[in-house]
């Protein structure tokens, strides 16, 4: 996809979770999804999907079949609002949901193109309003982590930054 600045709202989401696995010291790679079925994942244990507006263009029903199996071999899915691959994979029972804060020790308030609340699995983080924010599912022996919001759009929107540190947190979002 290109990275005209014009566009850059479409990235931001990729961009934030970059950045934040990075700043976590997670070793990150960028896959392509003909990676992913020519076999891509094997010795990987985490994938996250970013927001993504043009998958609806040129879906991949093998690719979600191949993270599909993954995911059930004892890997971690992580995913975003308004992710469609998910559709391919696990249906949490994803819903809209108006903007809220979230509550997880700290009040806060996260960015999302479109925010969901969920139906199915089990509650991570909740809303203020204390609908599912998150939840996690299994899917064989793996699982699938579900957010209601867009974590990479908010680690990287400088308004959204708090003191992580000060705070007596280790980091913004806990994946694990």
């Amino acid at each position: 996809q290109p990275m005209e600045q014009k566009r850059i709202r479409e990235k931001a989401d990729f961009l934030g979770w970059f950045t934040y696995l990075c700043d976590q010291w997670y070793h990150v790679d960028i896959l392509h999804p003909g990676q992913i079925c020519d076999g891509g994942l094997d010795g990987y244990s985490l994938l996250v999907l970013p927001y993504d507006p043009y998958y609806v263009f040129d879906p991949c029903p093998s690719m979600e079949q191949h993270i599909k199996a993954w995911v059930a071999r004892g890997a971690t899915l992580v995913h975003g609002a308004g992710c469609p691959v998910v559709r391919g994979i696990l249906d949490p029972g994803a819903g809209y949901h108006a903007c809220d804060s979230i509550v997880d020790k700290y009040i806060m308030l996260p960015l999302a193109y479109g925010f969901e609340t969920f139906k199915n699995g089990h509650t991570v983080i909740r809303y203020k309003d204390g609908s599912p924010a998150a939840v996690g599912n299994s899917l064989g022996r793996g699982a699938v982590l579900s957010i209601g919001f867009n974590p990479g759009l908010a680690y990287i929107n400088p308004s959204q930054r708090v003191d992580v540190e000060g705070n007596g947190m280790k980091e913004l979002y806990r994946i694990k």
